[in-house]
């Protein structure tokens, strides 16, 4: 029961992540916003995940998970309800700060939990439910539009869901206190001492788990941004077949995540990286030497795949690589940095890609995968050296 009221939570973070791309033309239209506005929402909402990574330690530590997942869940029926309530794009500022930072301490918090409490495939089953998510959110959005009604409809739908899911989880809450931890404090951090932000990153080995992370979060931000501008100019794709790019990305890393929890059950997680990283490098390099619309979908669906199980699986290995005590403060703070590569990086490439032509992409996906190669090797000479 508890196991599923996780992956329930986990749908419900994925849910409204991207809602807004697909509302945004109606919303831009009805509240007379401008276009640069989706940008500032994006890096609102962004803030608001880093800054509440960075609290979760004190806030689990102080309420408990339990309670923390519950009032998370409360913010993001919040958020939910402020975006179909919005009179105005001041409104949907509100609304993002709320999603984001409910969606920064739900997944800080239960990917620390996850890892000192469960085996490594349910890290990537997780994670898959997400991507359940985020392709429903879309299809809430087409459900309201069929049924004449706004994009308002679909945040509606969206807000009941989560609803249904907080509801269902109070239901669990004597099971979180009875659960294998024997403490609401993940990882039992309150009974052998608290480990703060400054401490867990003065410890030998996390700024390169960081940056590992940050590199992780660049490279998929860039792929989800310009892959649909990159299949229609470089590969002239005609508009309908590019905009499927980044439906295909996203098929392929929920796909991929839901697979990867099967061969984990048989394969180490850093194995399961390492193949992941060669999958993505030949994603890229197929789209880097590829042409016509089967290379693309080829190269993309291959990339998608690929990046698939670097995050649940880097994650589960936290508590190997910092400690139990400390896996809770560098969880969240894998979890700040993965979404500060998210809102700066994609600054830099646009900035990039428009002096130099978005048919660079590929080579700046190779830049990043050979950053991943290199930190990943440095994170798992440190894991074998704590083994032995």
């Amino acid at each position: 029961m508890l196991l599923i009221m996780i992956y329930l939570v986990f749908f419900s973070v994925g849910l409204p992540n991207s809602m807004l791309g697909a509302a945004w033309p109606s919303i831009q239209g009805e509240l007379s916003a401008s276009a640069e506005w989706m940008g500032v929402i994006a890096a609102i909402c962004a803030g608001g995940t880093i800054l509440s990574s960075l609290l979760c330690v004190r806030i689990v530590n102080r309420l408990g998970i339990s309670r923390t997942i519950f009032y998370s869940l409360l913010l993001t029926v919040a958020g939910l309800i402020g975006y179909l309530a919005a009179s105005s794009p001041y409104m949907i500022f509100a609304a993002s700060l709320l999603i984001g930072s409910s969606a920064g301490c739900l997944v800080a918090a239960l990917n620390a939990y996850l890892s000192l409490h469960y085996e490594a495939r349910h890290l990537n089953w997780v994670h898959c439910f997400w991507g359940v998510g985020s392709m429903v959110g879309p299809a809430l959005l087409t459900l309201s539009y069929q049924m004449n009604h706004t994009w308002r409809g679909g945040y509606v739908f969206a807000a009941c869901c989560v609803g249904l899911i907080s509801v269902f989880f109070t239901f669990t809450l004597p099971r979180w206190k009875a659960s294998r931890a024997s403490s609401e404090n993940v990882g039992d951090s309150a009974a052998e001492g608290f480990v703060s932000n400054g401490e867990a990153m003065r410890m030998p080995g996390v700024k390169t788990i960081l940056l590992l992370f940050l590199s992780y979060y660049a490279a998929e931000s860039c792929m989800t941004l310009w892959i649909t501008s990159f299949a229609g100019e470089v590969y002239a794709l005609s508009e309908s077949q590019a905009a499927l790019m980044s439906s295909l990305f996203f098929l392929g890393i929920t796909a991929g995540r839901g697979i990867s929890g099967f061969v984990n059950m048989r394969f180490s997680s850093f194995t399961l990286v390492r193949c992941s990283v060669i999958l993505m490098l030949t994603g890229i390099l197929v789209l880097l030497l590829g042409s016509g619309y089967i290379m693309c979908v080829i190269g993309v669906l291959l990339t998608g795949l690929g990046c698939a199980s670097i995050n649940p699986c880097i994650v589960h290995e936290l508590p190997l690589l910092v400690g139990r005590r400390a896996s809770q403060s560098v969880t969240a703070l894998q979890q700040a940095a993965s979404s500060l590569g998210s809102m700066l990086m994609p600054l830099v490439t646009g900035f990039l890609f428009g002096r130099l032509g978005v048919a660079l992409m590929p080579w700046w996906m190779l830049c990043f995968a050979a950053a991943l190669f290199i930190l990943l090797r440095m994170v798992e000479r440190r894991r074998n050296t704590k083994v032995n």
